[in-house]
């Protein structure tokens, strides 16, 4: 993925980009080009670091919120796209989103029990690799 760094679609609300989302865009580095990335990093002064690919983050967001963030820190990843993911998101009344990574593209979704269940029935069409109702009762969503 190759994003021109001049494009409305390169600049972020930096109210959306406090410590926990800047976490997040150093997590997702490796879904940008080494030169695309640098001048992201530049940009918003985060300091091109080694990413982590184990992240998790420390806030709940709206999928609004969430998906304006992740349409520029990982617009696509495999079979992840973004924008298609929060279209999704934003179908569900109540639910709140944290974004994650583990080794690819995952988020957690906590909200009604009978709104997840729906949710996980349906993560085929956001073609997400798995979907499980976690121990504390978030659903986790996971892209390969």
């Amino acid at each position: 993925m190759s994003v021109d760094p001049k494009s409305a679609a390169w600049k972020v609300d930096a109210a959306l980009l406090d410590g926990d989302m800047r976490g997040l865009a150093k997590a997702y580095a490796d879904a940008w080009s080494p030169s695309n990335i640098a001048k992201l990093f530049e940009e918003l002064e985060l300091g091109y670091e080694l990413r982590s690919l184990t992240y998790r983050s420390s806030k709940w967001m709206t999928p609004a919120a969430w998906g304006k963030v992740m349409k520029v820190v990982c617009p696509d990843y495999g079979d992840f796209d973004a924008t298609k993911v929060a279209y999704y998101l934003n179908s569900f009344k109540g639910i709140s989103v944290q974004a994650a990574r583990e080794n690819s593209v995952c988020i957690y979704i906590k909200g009604d029990p009978e709104v997840l269940k729906q949710m996980m029935e349906e993560a085929r069409l956001v073609k997400a690799d798995e979907s499980n109702i976690q121990p504390d009762g978030t659903l986790r969503l996971w892209w390969d």
